[in-house]
Parts: C-alpha cells; structure tokens; sequence
C-alpha cells in the first residue's frame, strides 16, 4: 500500500506533490479556527487564574455572532473535504479539536457532531476511522483517534491547579473509558480469518517525545509535551507498525516508540507524508513544498 499522508490543514486544501498513490491518510482539523481561537485561549487563561470560571468562548463573542462563525468555520471545512473526496481514492481520516464535535453541553447548537452529520455526510471516499478498527486490506488495519488535543489527564501544575478534585475525577473516568474504547478497536484485528497490522492514526501525537514539545517562547508552556497519554499508552501496549498524528503543528517529521514510528504530519497545504507498506518493510519520506 502506498500513502500520501497530510498534515493539520484549517480550511486550506492540501498540495498533493504525488502522482500514484492508493490512498490518503488525514488526522483531522479540516475546519477553520483563526477567527475564534483567541478567545479559546482567553477562557484557559482566565481558568488558570480562576478554576471556578464558568464562561466559554462562545460566552465571551456572543451567541449569535458565535453560531455565525461555526457556521463559517463548517463551510469552509467541508470544502476541504470535498475536494479531498474528489480525488477519487480512499480517505482515512479522524475528526481533529477543531472539527465540532460535541464541544458543547450547555449550549444545544454545539452539542452534536458536525463532523459525522454535515462534514463528510455523503462523502462517497471518506472513511471516518474514529475509537473503531478499519480494515484497509488482508493485511493491514487503522484504529482512530480523533478529537485529543492535550494530555487527558494534567501533567503539569497550572493544569492540575484549573481543576477541582471533582474535575478531576470526572476526567480519570473519561480518560479510562476512552482507552477502553481504543483497546477494544485494537482488538478488532485479531477477528476473523486474518491479524493484521495496524496503523494508529491519531489526531495527536504520543505524549513525551521530541514531536509533542510546544516550541514557542511568547507561552509560558514552552518546553512542555502536550501530546496525547491515551495515544502514548496504546502505542506501547499494541505496538502498531505506524502512529500517525498531528496537532502540534511546529512540528514535522518523525521519532520511534520501540518498534513503532510515529510521524508528526505537520500543518498546512504544502506538508505531504509519503508512507509505503510492503509486507514487513515500511519506507516513510517527508516533503514539504514552497
């Protein structure tokens, strides 16, 4: 099988720099998020001094210019999306943070899932990959997961300081019925006549490795992982030929956990992966045009 591999696009269609290729693996954020993602940023500040503060986004722009910006965000997601189905080969892919699913449940416009519902809605050569196991051919499978943009559980103190014991437990209980339902898509392999191989297509990078470091000095989170513990432990339990991921988009390139390579796919239009699986072998080349 052979792969082009795209990175983390926000509402830009990708620059495929190859020719032949049988399919095309995505780990999601096909939605634009310029125009909101500073507000996100302003409610984990505000949290960070406040753990009680209660306000969203949304709270903060105003619902009805917020539902107008979804809206927008939606629009140009699924062209995105329907550029990449009109090239007329298989689709792998995850939902990534920014693609609108369940981000709300106190506000009834935000609590559904856009992606599924109206970003690859009769998409014919799109395989939504997310928390099952696919089968790609005799031989080779992909488990997804989508939407993670952070470590599950905090693992640095201005994280644990936002939550309270109550918040915390909560999310104990998400993290480890989350990994349940991966572990479960994991097993789905050794169904049937065949065992495949897996690749892990993860819309975030495995926490602690040189790909999941944020590199930028104007955060005080510079230096830290913020890559995925649910994504990290599954990699070492499964041990999966590939991990594909994103997210962190200051990187682009590749690491090894054991016998698995993980690949950071990177961010924009012009980021291909080229992935290549034939029996035992695996050829992984990286290119980024102008």
């Amino acid at each position: 099988m052979r792969f082009v591999v795209i990175g983390d696009l926000h509402g830009v269609k990708p620059k495929i720099y190859y020719q032949t290729y049988d399919a095309i693996i995505a780990p999601g954020d096909f939605c634009s998020s310029d125009k909101i993602r500073n507000y996100m940023f302003k409610v984990i500040e505000e949290r960070k001094k406040d753990r009680n503060y209660d306000k969203e986004w949304y709270d903060l722009v105003g619902k009805r210019r917020a539902r107008k910006l979804v809206k927008e965000s939606l629009e140009i997601g699924r062209e995105v999306l329907e550029y990449l189905d009109s090239l007329e080969v298989p689709i792998y892919l995850v939902p990534g943070n920014a693609d609108w699913v369940y981000q709300s449940k106190d506000w009834n416009f935000l609590n559904k899932d856009y992606f599924e519902d109206y970003l690859i809605k009769g998409l014919k050569n799109v395989v939504n990959c997310h928390e099952k196991f696919v089968p790609v051919n005799e031989e080779l499978g992909i488990v997804g997961y989508g939407l993670s943009s952070n470590p599950e559980l905090p693992q640095h103190t201005e994280d644990m300081a936002m939550l309270t014991p109550e918040l915390f437990e909560k999310k104990e209980k998400e993290y480890n019925e989350q990994k349940e339902i991966l572990c479960e898509a994991f097993r789905e392999r050794r169904k049937g006549k065949f065992k495949r191989r897996v690749i892990f297509l993860s819309h975030n990078i495995p926490f602690n490795t040189n790909l999941d470091i944020i590199r930028n000095k104007k955060t005080s989170r510079n230096g830290q992982h913020r890559g995925s513990l649910i994504a990290r432990e599954l990699v070492e339990t499964y041990k999966p030929i590939i991990c594909i991921g994103g997210h962190m988009h200051e990187h682009f390139g590749a690491c090894k956990i054991g016998r698995t390579t993980v690949i950071n796919a990177g961010f924009g239009e012009n980021v291909n992966v080229w992935l290549e699986i034939n029996d035992m072998k695996k050829k992984v080349e990286f290119y980024k045009g102008n």
